[in-house]
């Protein structure tokens, strides 16, 4: 998988601020239903429930990929998907976006395709600074990140908030039956300390 451009796109997009700026400390969150669908963007997903009202659960929109066949899907928390495994912008409960297709093992991560008519933008929402914090690749085994690298994320719950990462720890994860190289796996963790920026 790599990082995809755009998804049906109308051509060069705008660059987008958010429509209302979040403020954690007294609740304020960004349920705007964006025209162009981008990472950061507040997206929900109906949790089933036998004999009770229904609830939702509510992610972000991750990042556009590509897989070698040329297929692109939007990525998200697998946690904020539910049952149904539909998805729609928060303001938008009638109109579908996107549906997973696949739940990554042992990642949280979810793929999910977007409906024809959504378009997708690559490209985070800016900072109150006019800066639009660029991606980077996914690190492989041999790559490394210098120690206080800042990561950026911008949340519809949290809006701009910057990071620095200071430490990297690894879990082992084996099959409760089998003891076999087969079933063991390395969970890599990096910590980051957020700050508001």
């Amino acid at each position: 998988m790599r990082v995809y451009h755009s998804h049906r796109s109308r051509g060069s997009s705008q660059h987008q601020r958010r429509v209302v700026q979040p403020k954690p400390t007294t609740g304020v969150i960004d349920t705007t239903a964006y025209d162009d669908l981008r990472p950061g963007a507040l997206i929900r997903s109906k949790m089933l429930r036998d004999h009770a009202y229904p609830a939702t659960f509510s992610t972000t929109a991750g990042v556009l990929v590509e897989n070698p066949a040329g297929d692109t899907f939007m990525t998200g928390a697998s946690h904020g998907i539910g049952k149904n495994e539909t998805v729609w912008q928060a303001d938008r409960p009638d109109r579908t976006i996107a549906k997973a297709v696949v739940e990554i093992s042992f990642t949280d991560l979810t793929l999910l395709e977007l409906e024809d008519d959504v378009n997708f933008v690559n490209e985070t929402f800016e900072t109150d600074a006019g800066t639009i914090p660029e991606f980077t690749r996914l690190r492989t085994s041999g790559d490394e990140l210098s120690p206080y690298a800042v990561c950026y994320i911008n949340s519809p719950y949290t809006g701009n908030i910057e990071a620095s990462m200071v430490a990297k720890s690894a879990r082992l994860h084996q099959s409760a039956s089998h003891l076999t190289d087969r079933s063991l796996r390395y969970i890599v963790y990096d910590w980051d300390v957020f700050r508001p920026s």
